[in-house]
């Protein structure tokens, strides 16, 4: 039978990968008590070169959120939220 490796933020090797995340950002790491899945998502975004203007950078995940669900709600925006119960994941 095969055996899960579980990966805690607080190992070293993984808790300087999520360093690089905050420091790639600019921003200084607080370390590994703090949420960092927020961080990891805009790092994906950036890597992907969007813009200030297309995407509302935050180490929180309800700043950026709440921007795309307003983007949705006027019809504007690269990156839109929409209510899961209405739209389907596309490719």
């Amino acid at each position: 039978m095969r055996q899960i490796s579980w990966h805690h933020e607080h190992d070293p090797l993984w808790a300087a990968q999520i360093k690089k995340y905050w420091e790639a950002l600019g921003l200084g790491f607080p370390g590994v008590d703090t949420h960092w899945s927020a961080v990891f998502v805009v790092w994906c975004v950036s890597t992907a070169r969007a813009m200030n203007s297309e995407f509302k950078f935050s180490a929180r995940h309800s700043e950026f959120v709440h921007w795309a669900i307003k983007n949705a709600d006027v019809g504007t925006g690269l990156f839109r939220g929409c209510d899961i119960a209405g739209y389907a994941p596309q490719l």
